[in-house]
């Protein structure tokens, strides 16, 4: 019963938190009113996390989650590939599962990428920019070892790993429907992976 009762808990505190977190941003939100809205005592919100920065953490834990895992199989088929792709029916459909994680949490995503300063996360672009870029380094590296010499430096690859997070970011900001954002990947897709197989030709 107890359990329950704290598993209930816990998850109006979340809920509570999504909300606060979306209105106000990490530095303005508070967790007094987030108790309030959660009916709930500070002494039981601090029960399950350490501070603000732990609870923001734990509301943005399964979404990201979600978009890493996306991202990483889609990673994955690239990097079982031995040769560049004839079409672009891979990224298109892997860019389309990412919008859709991306819209599912749209409220979240957009708080996390602009009012997360002050948080553990205000530097989440960059991160994903750096795991983006792993994965191109090492596909790169895959076809330069092929053709046996180097077409691209840890310049340009980090520049499109850039280019390609702001895509997903500018997606985000500029429409507020899932529906709109897809019919715009396979344009987006055509010249990212246009310029990208270029450089590989």
């Amino acid at each position: 019963m107890v359990m329950n009762e704290d598993k209930d808990t816990k998850l109006r505190l979340l809920e509570s938190a999504r909300k606060e977190f979306i209105e106000k941003g990490y530095n303005k939100a508070s967790l007094r009113s987030i108790c309030a809205d959660a009916k709930v005592t500070t002494g039981a919100l601090y029960f399950f996390y350490k501070d603000k920065d732990d609870l923001f953490e734990e509301v943005m834990k399964e979404p990201l989650a979600e978009l890493y895992g996306v991202i990483k199989t889609h990673f994955i088929s690239e990097n079982e590939s031995t040769e560049l792709p004839d079409g672009m029916e891979g990224d298109i459909k892997a860019a389309e599962a990412i919008v859709k994680v991306l819209f599912k949490k749209r409220d979240l995503f957009l708080m996390m990428l602009t009012k997360a300063q002050g948080s553990k996360l205000e530097n989440i672009r960059d991160e994903f920019v750096a795991f983006v870029e792993s994965h191109y380094r090492s596909f790169a590296y895959q076809f330069e070892k092929i053709a046996g010499k180097k077409f691209v430096g840890d310049e340009i690859i980090h520049w499109i790993s850039h280019d390609e997070v702001d895509v997903f970011v500018y997606l985000l900001e500029h429409y507020e429907k899932e529906e709109d954002a897809i019919k715009a990947i396979p344009s987006i897709v055509s010249f990212l992976t246009g310029g990208w197989y270029a450089l590989f030709r």
